[in-house]
């Protein structure tokens, strides 16, 4: 009995599993992006969007 109750639930759990990596995954990523647009100094950041820095 105990064997069929964990092959039924055995997809969802391999589901939330992949899940919850690509959203660890997602939120490293957007840490890391916030992170280095936070450590760029504004004149830099201008320049590379083709403003003028003073």
């Amino acid at each position: 009995m105990r064997a069929r109750v964990v092959d039924s639930v055995a997809d969802r759990r391999f589901t939330m599993l992949v899940l919850g990596t690509f959203a660890v995954v997602a939120l490293l990523l957007a840490a890391v992006g916030i992170y280095a647009a936070r450590r760029t100094p504004w004149p830099v950041a201008a320049q590379a969007h083709g403003q003028r820095a003073y």
